[in-house]
């Protein structure tokens, strides 16, 4: 099964926490996401906008293109999930942060 197929329609009720949900629950994502918060708002052109912060564990590859690419990966399938979801008016947007960052 792909992830396409097992990701859900657009269901008009979402709310930022049936978003969550469904993040929690994907499976065999390219690096481990410890936490997912996920928050509609308006963007800087004051257009609609989901604003997703993963919280990815800090890991020990050093290969920084390794990295680069897991992450893609991750943002590809988080934007893909979300924008199902969603009014396809709203954008986006996916932040990427480490549990040793500051909050």
């Amino acid at each position: 099964m792909t992830i396409a197929t097992a990701m859900p329609q657009l269901v008009p009720e979402t709310t930022e926490g049936n978003i969550e949900n469904c993040l929690r629950e994907l499976k065999q994502l390219p690096t481990t996401v410890s936490d997912w918060k996920v928050e509609f708002g308006i963007d800087h052109a004051d257009d609609p906008a989901v604003f997703v912060t993963i919280t990815v564990e800090d890991d020990d590859i050093t290969d920084e293109k390794i990295r680069y690419d897991k992450r893609i990966k991750l943002f590809k399938i988080t934007c893909s999930l979300v924008k199902r979801m969603v009014d396809r008016e709203k954008f986006v947007y996916v932040d990427f942060r480490m549990p040793s960052d500051p909050q």
